[in-house]
């Protein structure tokens, strides 16, 4: 391949854009406008994430987990269910993003919570994933990860 036609390839189609107004707004316009749009309408903020829970402990040490999660303004309850099975279908229907399944005996074994994310928008998935990591203080997953989302 030859540099010296590459170059003429390049200066012919620079000259072709400048050449006629429209695609130069098409090239160079249309893109800055994209930019101040989506700088301010694009937010990868979550808020009221619609969540559902299922809690077979019913504890104090229960409800406050619940409570942490709804105060942080970051998940909201939808409601509760007796078995994981609604979550799972919850979560099928799109109808909540998050399931939180706390465990008989949570209170007295501090026993591990599961947490069940919608993959189908993976980027609200992972914000929440990172958001319920930063509240329980835990080291945040990997981005992408595929762990708890169905």
């Amino acid at each position: 391949m030859n540099p010296r036609r590459v170059f003429e390839m390049v200066r012919k189609e620079f000259r072709q854009i400048f050449r006629d107004p429209r695609l130069r707004g098409v090239i160079f316009v249309a893109p800055i406008i994209q930019l101040l749009a989506f700088g301010y309408a694009v937010s990868t903020d979550v808020r009221n994430v619609s969540t559902l829970v299922v809690d077979h402990d019913r504890s104090r040490a229960s409800r406050e987990l619940i409570e942490a999660f709804t105060a942080s303004g970051y998940f909201r309850v939808l409601g509760y269910a007796d078995r994981p099975a609604d979550i799972v279908r919850a979560l099928d229907h799109g109808e909540a993003v998050l399931g939180i399944v706390i465990p008989s005996g949570f209170e007295k074994e501090s026993s591990q919570v599961q947490l069940l994310f919608d993959g189908t928008n993976s980027n609200l998935a992972n914000v929440a994933e990172r958001a319920v990591a930063r509240m329980v203080r835990l080291p945040a997953p990997p981005i992408g990860s595929p762990v708890n989302k169905i």
